[in-house]
This record gives C-alpha cells, structure tokens and sequence, in this order.
C-alpha cells in the first residue's frame, strides 16, 4: 500500500496505448478513488500527463458520455459494474484494457458485480488487479481475485470444486473453511506467476516509523450494567437481539457509548456513555498537529462532529476538494468512515495521525485505513490510536484482525522464497 501502484500502472497503459497493443482502458476503482487519484495522479508525470481521462460517474448520461467518448481510459466505480454489464454487450463497449483497482472488491465470487462481469471478461485482453491486501482476511478471496485475471484459467470455473480441493469445511453447513496446507504453498503456487508482490520490507525502510498505541476506556458503572444485562439477557429494556451476529453489533454500540432503537417501533436511540468520547477529546488535545478519525457508526459521527463542531468529513461530492485542503494543512480534524474511505486515497501530506473510535473486524479495511498516512511522502512518524472498551467485544475484534494478519505474512514469505519480489 501506498508502494506507487498507481503510477506504475499508469506507465504501462501508456506504452501499451502509444505502441498500439490496447486501445482503451477501463479502469474500476472505490468511488472516491474515482475522484481524486487517477486523473490527478497522471498529471503528475510527463510520461502520463497526455493521457486522456475520462469518469464514467454519476448520472447514466454522464457514464455513458464517458465511456462513449474519445478518452484513453475511463474510470468507473465498482457500484456501477452491474449497470455496464446491462447496458453493453459482451464486446461493444470499445475496451480492451481491464484494470481492477482495490481488487479485493471483486474477491466475492458470488455478488452480483461479479456474476455478470463473468461474461465480459474476454473482451479484456489485459487484465490487471491492484491490491496491498489480497488475502488480509482469508485465502479463499484469491478465487474471485484470480478469476477477473485469468477466467478460472487456474483455480477452475466453479467456486466449490475450488474450496473441496484446498480447504475443509470446519461445520456441518460449510460456511467456514480452514486450508489443507496450512502454509499456504499449495494454493500459493497454483498462482504464484500471476501475481507480482513488491519488497515490502524495503519499502516499509523507506518510511517513518509507526507506532500503534491500544487506549483502555472504562465503561462508567451503569453502562457496564447495561452491557453484562445485554450480553446475559440477549435484550435490555425494549432492544433485543434475535441472534448472536445481531448480539454482538449491539455490544460494540454499547462500547462505543449508545444502543441503536428501532423507529417503526417507537424504540429511540439510548444513550448510554461518553467514555470514548472523552478519551478520543483527550488525544487530539494532546497532539499538536492535524487527526484523522476513524468511525464505523452512524450515532459515532454525530457525536463526533458534535464534539469537534470544525472537523471535516469525507463526505461525498466535494471530496475532491476536502483531501486538497486536508493535505494542505488547512484541516484540524478529519472524519474518515473506513468503508467508504479506506481505499486508495492519499493523505499523507495533510498529518500523521489516527484515531480509530472503535475497532473495524476487516483486517483489510484496518490495514488499508491506515496506509492513507503511512505511505510514500509521509515525513513524520504515524501515530495510530485504537480506543478499546475494556472487557467488552471491543478487545474481541482487535484481536481478530491482529490474527489475521497471518493470512498476508504467509502470502509475502511464500512469493519472496519464489522469487516473485521485488529486488
């Protein structure tokens, strides 16, 4: 993350355009990446800047100006995949060149970008995938990942022949899987020629340290009550949980300071503390330069911008702009929400340090959140805090997404042995 992906990928489309192998670019991206990396990135190289740009965003009128238009590449976000599927055919749409930016959003073999694209592949004749986190969360994802690149070249066409040939099933149902190899060198070397993995370790030696820093909140009394009563009773007062992935997204409200209602039924949002708040006040008191907030939660970014009524949010439409005003220093306190912003955007110019409100289980959405600020042109060390509710499922996802960090060590050691790394 943050290793110069963009700008390489940039490279190589405009050798391949100017030599006459690929015709037009299509390029998938997370919305907000869309927006504000691409087009501004090629700008800022002579060998790019020539490069005709196009945003097959917003209105159908203004996606298929773009697409129709005379531009090199056209950017698209990954929501209207299913759109572009319906609307073109097979191969009249003009592109030749795939790029999949963030392509771990497309490792979902099953979601309905995925299925419909399955058919257009082929018009692609090159394809690339972007990715710092190919397998932050399991290595059942590379199926996805690897079939846009190669059609099911290597790991087959069908999902489940894949899973029974290099996981079991750890339930009855199968909805869990573990790795027959538990080193991973057998799937690993199924596509260890497709994929290229840079020196990690001698990039992370080119940039300033970063420092994690794990921020114990006490629950007050009365809001311990009320998540021991909830953890006990699977309900408190008028809000139950009907099951336990509902249970435990009620106890992560609870930590984080509230107890989310249900309108159609009468039952309002409960307060329940502001112990998160007070600490998270306590850390942007201290630091003496510009924060990134990182929230999951609705009623987390109300509260938030109650308490900093100058923070900025990355928000929409004039996102754009908010990163260039945040990277020119102009931005105390920037609210990120991880899902949305997480991605590909580049940060590092505006400070170098983030709050995490609470923790997120994606170990990817962790990672990839906090390589906004730690990444090539940052000049201070990060501070990344994590403010963690204690004895509460707050310590539970932390220590989730910590081990799933195996998952990308396992993927490193197996490609650097193979000598798929950068030198």
């Amino acid at each position: 993350m943050g290793f110069g992906k963009t700008v390489c990928t940039l490279s190589a489309i405009a050798e391949l355009l100017a030599d006459g192998v690929l015709k037009k670019v299509l390029i998938l991206a997370p919305l907000k990446v869309c927006k504000t990396v691409w087009r501004q990135e090629a700008l800022l190289w002579e060998h790019t800047a020539h490069l005709k740009i196009a945003a097959a965003i917003g209105t159908e009128r203004a996606r298929l100006a773009a697409i129709n238009s005379d531009a090199d590449v056209v950017l698209m976000n990954y929501e209207n995949l299913v759109w572009f599927c319906t609307t073109f055919k097979r191969d009249d749409h003009g592109f030749d060149g795939l790029v999949c930016d963030e392509i771990s959003k497309l490792k979902n073999s099953t979601g309905a970008g995925f299925k419909k694209f399955k058919a257009r592949l082929p018009a692609f004749k090159w394809r690339v995938g972007l990715t710092g986190t190919p397998v932050s969360e399991d290595f059942q994802g590379l199926y996805g990942q690897t079939f846009i690149l190669d059609s099911g070249a290597r790991f087959g066409t069908r999902k489940d022949v894949f899973l029974h040939k290099y996981f079991y099933a750890t339930d009855y149902m199968e909805y869990n899987w573990e790795l027959i190899d538990p080193t991973g060198a057998t799937i690993l070397n199924v596509v260890k020629d497709l994929i290229f993995i840079a020196d990690n370790a001698a990039y992370q030696k080119t940039l300033p340290p970063i420092h994690h820093h794990q921020i114990p909140v006490v629950l007050p009394d009365d809001a311990r009550a009320t998540y021991e009563t909830l953890k006990k009773d699977c309900a408190v007062g008028d809000i139950t949980a009907d099951n336990a992935a509902v249970l435990v997204g009620k106890l992560l409200q609870v930590a984080s300071g509230f107890l989310y209602g249900d309108p159609e039924l009468g039952i309002d949002l409960q307060f329940i503390h502001d112990a998160k708040l007070v600490e998270c006040a306590k850390i942007v008191e201290a630091h003496s330069g510009p924060v990134v907030i990182a929230y999951w939660f609705k009623e987390d970014f109300d509260r938030l911008c109650k308490r900093f009524p100058n923070a900025v949010a990355l928000a929409g439409g004039d996102d754009q702009e908010t990163i260039a005003r945040w990277n020119r220093g102009e931005i105390d306190i920037l609210l990120l929400q991880p899902r949305s912003a997480g991605h590909g955007l580049q940060l590092q110019s505006g400070g170098s340090c983030l709050i995490w409100y609470g923790a997120v289980w994606s170990r990817d959405l962790t990672e990839q959140t906090e390589a906004r600020l730690h990444r090539q042109g940052q000049k201070n060390s990060v501070d990344v805090y994590t403010l963690c509710a204690v004895d509460t499922v707050d310590e539970l996802v932390v220590d989730r997404v910590e081990s799933k960090a195996g998952y990308k060590d396992l993927l490193t050691a197996h490609l650097q042995s193979s000598g798929h790394c950068a030198a």
